[in-house]
């Protein structure tokens, strides 16, 4: 019934699951992860993922039959996890079974932490008259990406990071060339990145331009000359936007970006904490 090993891919080559990677992308990302845990059938009907202490995600097949949904949930809700499950993300539609199931055999109480709109860009819409040029980060840049992670992660999640932490990170990434900047007069002032790169698709993340430059359309033109670049190489670019901010979500329709649909994180409270 359900197998946890590193045999998985038999499951991403399932025409099911390709007509919705660019939504489950995250999947790829997590998987390669030599920790991580992988939960699946034979038959590839269904794929848990999870890298060990955050969320899992959870894949299952649309036109899986009703009977066979019962058996597989009941026993992913029983498999021997090493430690309780702190959340899962997923298409709402396929996974809410499994989150109320999880949450009464848990004894914890589910919350939406977040829904996100997934997006892929098969096609730029060029963003004209835009001030300054896109290149990638170079040496000198270090500091000037790492506040602005700061920022993102303390405006989109409210976490507040250190930058000596993050600057750390950065000094790692830079070399391997996968973050670009949008550079005007001299002055770095929008970042963006496309780290994780799946066999049909690259995934753009850190799109942040700094607060005193906003409105500009900086971010639009940098995300633009990323998905071109993406595009020549071959993938499909994708992203996904918080989908409660509507003005993110607009400016990523302007480039181009098209709906693959919504994820939502749930996250598992002990019911003490309500």
């Amino acid at each position: 019934m359900l197998v946890s090993n590193r045999s998985f891919q038999h499951v991403f080559a399932q025409p099911a699951f390709q007509a919705m990677e660019a939504k489950y992308n995250v999947l790829y990302a997590i998987l390669t992860g030599e920790d991580a845990l992988s939960i699946h059938t034979e038959t590839g009907d269904i794929l848990l993922g999870q890298t060990p202490g955050y969320f899992a995600w959870l894949y299952i097949q649309p036109e899986l039959h009703a009977n066979r949904k019962e058996e597989l949930l009941n026993a992913l809700v029983k498999y021997p996890y090493s430690s309780r499950l702190p959340g899962v993300t997923g298409d709402p539609e396929l996974i809410r079974d499994f989150v109320e199931r999880y949450a009464s055999a848990y004894d914890v109480t589910p919350v939406v932490r977040m829904e996100l709109q997934a997006y892929h860009c098969p096609k730029v819409i060029e963003q004209e008259g835009v001030r300054g040029r896109m290149r990638p980060a170079a040496p000198g840049d270090e500091q000037t990406i790492a506040r602005f992670i700061v920022g993102l992660n303390q405006e989109a999640m409210n976490q507040t990071v250190k930058l000596e932490d993050v600057l750390e990170r950065v000094q790692v990434l830079l070399p391997a060339g996968h973050i670009s900047v949008w550079e005007v007069d001299g002055q770095v002032v929008s970042l963006a990145s496309a780290a994780h790169r799946s066999p049909r698709h690259a995934r753009i993340n850190m799109v942040y331009t700094d607060p005193a430059h906003r409105g500009q359309r900086y971010a639009g033109a940098l995300v633009g000359g990323l998905c071109r670049s993406l595009l020549q190489e071959g993938l499909t670019p994708m992203l996904y936007a918080d989908a409660n901010y509507a003005s993110s979500n607009k400016a990523y329709q302007r480039v181009g970006f098209t709906s693959c649909g919504v994820v939502t994180e749930y996250r598992f409270d002990a019911k003490d904490d309500h």
